[in-house]
């Protein structure tokens, strides 16, 4: 007969006896249900093992340079606030603090979520390797993100860029000018003609 630990969502033994009945009820829920599966007592630190989903990833190389570059970043964003944290102490509560943190102190919405879809893979990593059973922080709503508007470029403003780039570079810069030109004014059949007379200059 296994015995185990009976313990919290955050790793914490439980105190009460009504704890207690309720994690054992869940225990066994998971057991008909799946089969009892006991994750380690100890879970590593979120950056040490963050360090090793990294070091995962690279040897793997199913992520662009520029994706492993940017996870890297959002690791070291998440680190001063996770990083003594074991992975099973990562709760939906202390990730929505962290957002709202972060949002405080002027981080756009869009670099706050690319950090948290970061902890999402690093947290699914270990659940692929057996040290968590779930993902403890699904259901955290992703902040929305705020499209900037770009306003458009007045006529001046688009025949200086073609003087330059003529004056600056007079082969290449011809045809940056000719394409310019092209998108900025010519409807669809002006542009089958316009492409043409590009193509033909090349």
């Amino acid at each position: 007969m296994r015995r185990t630990r009976l313990e919290d969502a955050d790793g914490h033994q439980v105190t009460t006896v009504a704890k207690a009945v309720k994690v054992m009820n869940k225990l066994k829920v998971k057991q008909a249900d799946y089969g009892l599966s006991l994750i380690p007592k100890c879970t590593p630190t979120f950056a040490g093992y963050a360090g090793q989903y990294l070091t995962h990833t690279e040897a793997l190389q199913n992520k662009s340079k520029n994706t492993i570059h940017r996870e890297c970043s959002c690791i070291n964003n998440l680190n001063p606030v996770k990083e003594e944290l074991r992975l099973r102490q990562i709760n939906k509560a202390g990730v929505i603090r962290y957002m709202a943190g972060r949002k405080k102190h002027g981080t756009s919405s869009r670099s706050i979520n690319i950090e948290i879809a970061t902890l999402r893979n690093v947290l699914r990593h270990g659940i692929a390797e057996g040290l968590l059973t779930d993902l403890q922080i699904e259901g955290v709503e992703w902040l929305q993100q705020e499209s900037k508007k770009r306003r458009l470029l007045t006529q001046v403003e688009i025949e200086r860029v073609c003087e330059t780039a003529v004056a600056h570079v007079p082969i290449t810069g011809q045809m940056l000018c000719d394409f310019i030109r092209l998108m900025a004014y010519a409807g669809r059949s002006e542009e089958r003609r316009v492409g043409k007379e590009c193509r033909s200059r090349w």
